[in-house]
């Protein structure tokens, strides 16, 4: 069984209420992996259809309000425009000093906030899901493309 540490992890967003699922809770390493990771269900298309991947602690680094984020006694908030990836990453890496997260679930929110870092600002985070998504269709149109030629050169028939 896992060990529950005190976090609380929250900040404001102007395009909807962030989940507070974390706000002041005993939780294990896992069930923080989990929420951080976990899609925030905030970006929506003209449509008002979900656009899903946007991670919950994209919100943390590049949120434009204010926000808290408290490990045990650690204890980091921040106001108007003063969120930032770095902030993040340090909460991150005093969790994994201690254990809470393993060798592959921290690289993954390393990685996600490297990804964050890239969007920049909260507001273009719909725009770079919209854009990951097509080169991810474009990428497996390739795919499928180069699968049926190279099954026609070899005189294979692919459906």
């Amino acid at each position: 069984m896992q060990e529950k540490v005190f976090v609380s992890i929250f900040c404001e967003i102007s395009t909807g209420r962030f989940s507070d699922e974390m706000v002041g809770k005993m939780a294990t390493g896992n069930e923080i992996y989990d929420f951080l990771m976990r899609d925030a269900g905030q970006c929506h298309d003209n449509k008002r259809n979900s656009i899903p991947g946007d991670s919950n602690i994209w919100y943390l680094g590049c949120n434009e309000r204010c926000g808290c984020l408290v490990y045990e006694n650690n204890v980091s908030s921040w106001g108007v425009n003063e969120a930032s990836f770095k902030r993040v990453r340090i909460f991150i890496d005093r969790m994994y000093e201690d254990g809470l997260f393993t060798e592959e679930q921290y690289y993954n929110l390393i990685k996600t906030i490297k990804e964050g870092r890239r969007i920049g600002r909260m507001k273009n985070i719909k725009n770079y899901l919209i854009k990951k998504k097509k080169r991810s269709w474009f990428r497996e149109r390739i795919k499928t493309m180069v699968s049926k030629r190279g099954a026609a050169l070899e005189g294979k028939s692919v459906l």
